[in-house]
């Protein structure tokens, strides 16, 4: 969870779905918010993936047992594309980022090794209309 107004955030420890108890992640501007789950280092943890709103920076939180370790800095991305999802697409074990151009209906896989970029993927291009939903 985060606050967009204070930068705070923090992970909801659920037992069966029910809340347990909460650790708390360093807290960041506003600006920056999270963008997706995965688990970038194929260690069986998730990891978060941070994008900046305004600078159009992103960066991977590494977590151990929920505590930030380390931030990996992503390459720049162009104005426009956002992370639309996180998740293993070629099956390394590690997460991989889908990206999207909203306003030119393109979108692309960013392979990841490690929480490093090391190549892309383009998927078809598609009505602006329609939008790659992460939930």
């Amino acid at each position: 969870m985060e606050n967009t107004t204070s930068g705070q955030r923090v992970i909801w420890l659920l037992n069966k779905g029910v809340y347990s108890s909460t650790i708390s992640l360093p807290t960041a501007p506003p600006s920056w918010h999270i963008a997706g789950v995965g688990d970038f280092l194929g260690n069986g943890q998730s990891d978060l993936i941070l994008e900046n709103t305004v600078t159009n920076e992103h960066v991977i939180w590494i977590l151990n047992n929920g505590e930030l370790q380390y931030g990996i800095e992503l390459r720049s991305m162009s104005s426009g594309w956002h992370v639309a999802g996180a998740a293993d697409f070629n099956g390394d074990g590690n997460a991989d980022l889908v990206l999207q151009n909203a306003s030119l209906g393109q979108r692309v896989i960013w392979l990841l090794n490690q929480g490093v970029y090391s190549s892309s993927i383009a998927l078809p291009n598609g009505s602006a209309q329609w939008q790659i939903v992460d939930h």
